[in-house]
């Protein structure tokens, strides 16, 4: 019995233990599911909050894509009434600018002309004159030489009638005598005469031969002056050619460089400010607008222009110390501001493009653009991986969030799944089948080849009216002295000769029936008289003749200056047709001129029109722009505020799996009643297992330890089957856990590049020539190792942050904070003394960087530096004042 009470004790004892074993298990699940159930609250109100925030953030983002809406019509509205004035309007004004400057030209040309006609004109009549003066020179010459061979004429007569005379008193002796020497004196003067007259025929034969031979040389020449003449005349249709061509390529030119004007009106101020520079020559290292480097077909141009954004009117410069320096010239003179692609530091890797061939893709934006190979790494850095496609049903082929894809009708999708499009009015700024830049060259390269051709020819022309006048000029002295020759009768020529040849024959006779006659008179003496008669008509013949040839050439003189006289009066004529012309002309070019003047001025008020349209367009788009920034900002917000709600949501699911598991559990304790459990799980885990210990001490209590065995073994098997599903539900929950992981991983990686990248940029910009990275220790794992930032500060080698001058680490750190703060700002930063280590070179770095980030963000400085201080909006300084006390004075520094 007592065996039998030990035992029954025993087993009051043992079910003592069981019960509260039993209770133990049961507390333990309450208090489990109890933190459970108050961790689950906690995630939840935790929900609401962010779900409280997305409606607030997304109604926030509503209101601002109304306003960008409302903007973006007022916007369309400007861009109809500009397109309205700047097209037909201003093309109009145009053309009459550019008819009225053609005509200017023209009566400028026609002015020249006919004043150089005047000039050559009154040269003319100068040399006419000269001829006539040379010409009344010699004619009185002649006449003097006449009047001279006149007085010789008669002197030689009265000579030779006394020697006649003289001769006739010997000769009375013998009148038969006589009578036979007056015969042959008579016979002498017909030869002499007839000898005089066949001299003249035998000169004018001479002058015949020498006529025929002039005539034959005037046809030559005539001929070279109808070459001539004809080699004129393709000279002046060939200028006339050039000169239409070069007005039309003009008027084309005026048309571009107004365009270009226009175009130039859309730019920033500090744009335009810069290009004018580069134009200038001022600033050196300048290669210009990012779309006035490419090419590329017309269909392109808007998907092109969409891709590149808003860096497509990005200046392109060979350095950073040019960039600098312009970015430093915009910033003294209060010009605004202007975005610079550096061509040394845009460093882009070219990584392999592949994309499935689908219908509708074209191809990738960089494939189709034209470029100078030297600016392939702005291409690359602009364009990026863009993929250019037909619309966006081609897109979700390829799949949103694989590319950046921008369509035809310019609608972007951006790789994060934002899209942005609709209609778009053909973009003037812009990618063009060729830059209006090289159309102007190009035509101003045409119209100086066209001025050169036109000089060229018209100097060839002026050498060839030289040779012309001058054979003018020969041909017309050539007709002037063939008019001045006599004819020639080789009749009458022949009949002189034979009668000259028979007088002869009748003198020798006479002279010979004389010679048989009887002396009667000294015949030397005789002989000698009759010589000197003879000599002395010899000599007035001779001096006859001569006044003969004095008279004949007087007449020609006379003739040329009676043809120089009337060629006079008809350049009198010309001269004053011409005159009258130039007069016309003039008046018409001054008529012209104020009309130009007041075209131009019409034009001036016209673009001051447009300027003000201009400026107002580009406000709203600035503020569009704001608009957009601020609500893409929101998105972001409410992406990372749906990430933490996935977040919650996965843990949520999480904890209400252990709930699950957990009552599983306690139905197996549904016959106990728990409270409150004041213990915490730890200690009911010590209790548990030292009730199980206890409990294990225990041997066989008696023959019902079968039965316990038996129940023990079912609730083992419920038990290890709510084991496997526990199991199975934890497997999931890890498969959900290593998806999270996995995005937050992608999510790290898109932050980690995104920073290295602005890390790079700005690390180049407070350290010029140098450069730094990011370096993740392990690039596999990065949560599971830390980040070393490696940087070459100008002129030195990689070094890592901790063997760095105090100076270095806090650009290197800086340019880490503003890396961060470009890609996730906040509202405002606080630095206390971050410029202590810096020199006066980085401080102004530093501060030019501040002011740039303090368009976006706020920034609150603690500084003792000049360079960082006239930077500053406001500046704060606090000093002791005579009682001890801390006092504030504030400075509002004018905006720069």
């Amino acid at each position: 019995m007592e065996e039998l009470k030990k035992e029954k004790e025993q087993a009051e004892k043992f079910s003592d233990l069981q019960k509260e074993l039993r209770y133990k298990k049961a507390s333990k699940i309450k208090k489990e599911m109890d933190e459970l159930n108050f961790e689950k609250s906690k995630i939840l109100k935790s929900i609401e909050e962010r779900n409280n925030e997305i409606e607030k953030l997304t109604e926030t983002k509503n209101n601002l894509s109304k306003k960008i809406d409302l903007n973006s019509e007022e916007l369309e509205k400007i861009n109809n009434l500009t397109e309205e004035l700047g097209g037909t309007e201003q093309v109009e004004l145009n053309n009459q600018i550019e008819e009225i400057r053609i005509r200017i030209n023209e009566l400028k040309t026609e002015i020249r002309g006919g004043e150089k006609e005047l000039k050559r004109i009154e040269e003319r009549k100068q040399q006419l004159l000269k001829d006539i003066k040379l010409n009344i020179e010699n004619s009185e010459k002649l006449k003097k030489d006449i009047l001279h061979l006149n007085e010789t004429i008669n002197s030689l007569k009265q000579k030779l009638d006394k020697e006649k005379e003289k001769f006739d008193r010997l000769n009375n002796l013998d009148k038969e005598r006589v009578s036979i020497f007056s015969e042959i004196n008579a016979i002498e003067k017909e030869i002499i005469a007839l000898g005089g007259e066949l001299s003249d025929y035998k000169k004018k034969q001479e002058e015949f031969e020498k006529k025929k031979k002039l005539k034959q040389d005037l046809k030559i020449k005539e001929e070279k002056l109808k070459s001539l003449l004809e080699k004129d005349s393709t000279f002046a249709i060939k200028i006339s050619n050039l000169k239409d061509e070069h007005n039309k390529l003009t008027k084309e030119l005026h048309n571009l460089e107004g365009k270009k004007e226009v175009l130039f009106g859309l730019l920033k101020k500090g744009t335009r400010a810069i290009l004018a520079k580069k134009d200038s020559g001022e600033i050196k290292g300048i290669h210009g607008l990012l779309y006035d480097l490419a090419k590329v077909d017309e269909k392109y141009a808007i998907p092109l222009k969409v891709a590149a954004g808003s860096r497509s009117d990005a200046i392109v410069v060979d350095n950073v110390s040019v960039a600098k320096e312009c970015i430093d010239y915009l910033r003294q003179n209060k010009l605004g501001i202007a975005t610079f692609l550096p061509l040394d530091k845009l460093k882009v890797e070219k990584t392999k493009k592949e994309i499935k061939k689908i219908d509708g893709v074209i191809g990738f934006a960089i494939d189709l653009i034209r470029y100078n190979q030297k600016y392939e790494n702005v291409f690359r850095y602009i364009l990026s991986d863009t993929l250019v496609v037909k619309d966006i049903e081609t897109a979700k082929k390829v799949g949103i969030n694989k590319y950046r894809m921008v369509t035809l009708d310019g609608d972007l999708i951006e790789r994060s799944g934002a899209m942005t499009g609709g209609h778009r009015q053909k973009e003037v700024v812009g990618f063009k089948s060729e830059p209006i830049n090289e159309k102007i060259k190009k035509l101003q390269n045409e119209i100086s080849k066209i001025n050169g051709e036109t000089n060229s020819i018209e100097g060839k022309r002026e050498e060839l009216n030289e040779k012309i006048e001058n054979l003018r000029r020969e041909i017309y002295h050539i007709n002037s002295f063939i008019d001045s020759l006599g004819e020639f009768d080789e009749e009458k020529f022949k009949k002189l000769k034979d009668e000259l040849d028979k007088k002869k024959l009748v003198k020798e006779e006479l002279e010979e029936k004389l010679k048989s006659l009887p002396e009667k008179v000294d015949k030397g003496h005789l002989e000698n008289v009759s010589k000197k008669i003879e000599e002395l008509q010899t000599k007035l013949n001779e001096i006859e003749a001569k006044k003969r040839g004095f008279g004949f050439e007087l007449e020609i003189i006379k003739r040329d200056m009676e043809r120089s006289q009337k060629l006079i009066k008809d350049l009198e004529k010309e001269k004053i047709n011409f005159e009258k012309n130039i007069n016309s002309w003039k008046k018409e070019l001054e008529q012209s001129e104020k009309r130009l003047n007041a075209k131009l001025e019409e034009e001036k008020k016209f673009h001051s029109k447009l300027k003000s349209l201009y400026e107002k367009r580009t406000k709203i788009n600035e503020l569009i722009k704001h608009l957009e920034i601020k609500r893409a900002r929101i998105d972001e917000q409410i992406e990372k505020i749906r990430d933490h709600l996935n977040n919650f949501k996965l843990k949520l699911a999480e904890i209400n799996a252990k709930l699950e598991g957990k009552k599983t559990a306690m139905e197996e304790f549904s016959d106990i009643t728990i409270n409150e459990v004041k213990e915490d799980i730890q200690e009911l885990e010590k209790q548990i297992h030292q009730l199980e210990i206890k409990i294990s001490s225990f041997g066989a209590v008696n023959m019902r330890a079968l039965d316990v065995y038996k129940e023990v073994e079912k609730e083992y098997n419920e038990l290890k089957e709510k084991v496997d599903k526990l199991q199975q539900e934890k497997d999931e929950i890890i498969k959900v856990m290593n998806e999270v992981e996995e995005k937050k991983k992608e999510a790290f990686f898109e932050t980690f590049r995104n920073v290295a990248k602005n890390f790079e940029r700005v690390f180049s910009v407070l350290s010029p020539n140098g450069e730094g990275r990011l370096i993740l220790e392990n690039e596999e794992e990065p949560f599971e190792g830390g980040l070393d930032i490696v940087a070459r500060p100008g002129g030195k080698k990689f070094i890592s942050l901790k063997a760095m001058s105090g100076g270095e680490k806090t650009l290197t750190t800086l340019a880490f904070i503003f890396a961060v703060q470009e890609y996730m700002p906040s509202p405002f930063y606080i630095m206390d003394e971050v410029d202590a280590a810096l020199d006066r070179e980085n401080s102004e770095r530093l501060g030019y960087l501040l002011s740039e980030y303090s368009k976006t963000s706020q920034f609150i400085v603690v500084t003792h530096n000049d360079s960082i201080l006239a930077k500053a909006d406001s500046v704060y300084g606090v000093h002791m004042n005579a009682l001890g006390e801390s006092q504030i004075v504030s400075v509002k520094l004018p905006k720069r």
